[in-house]
């Protein structure tokens, strides 16, 4: 199950749609379709307190007054992708629940 970055407009995204936090972990998708860890966004966020959902993330950018954009759209019942956009960081980045990232692993490996 690979997910392109375009299923976020094809999956009924909505602007300020509350994010879905019985969602355990998360991860990030990478620009070839597979997923990596946060890592790759915290070295732009050093100023940040702890975060470890896009949720947090978010609400720690917006208490210091930055402008952050978000859109959700639901991949599968219960999950959601989360992209958010910080112009100011050079963030742009598409949160993915861990449970898909491992299907998509899962289904890369029978292949």
């Amino acid at each position: 199950m690979r997910i392109p970055m375009f299923l976020l407009i094809l999956l009924g995204p909505s602007a300020g749609q509350a994010f879905d936090t019985n969602q355990v972990g998360w991860m990030l998708a990478a620009p070839d379709g597979a997923c990596t860890d946060l890592s790759a966004i915290r070295n732009k966020t050093l100023d940040l307190m702890a975060w470890n959902s896009p949720e947090e993330f978010v609400n720690h950018l917006r208490a210091r007054n930055e402008t952050v954009s978000t859109v959700t759209a639901k991949i599968e019942p219960g999950y959601y992708m989360v992209k958010v956009v910080v112009q100011e960081r050079g963030i742009d980045v598409v949160f993915v629940p861990f449970q898909i990232c491992r299907a998509m692993w899962q289904e890369k490996l029978q292949r």
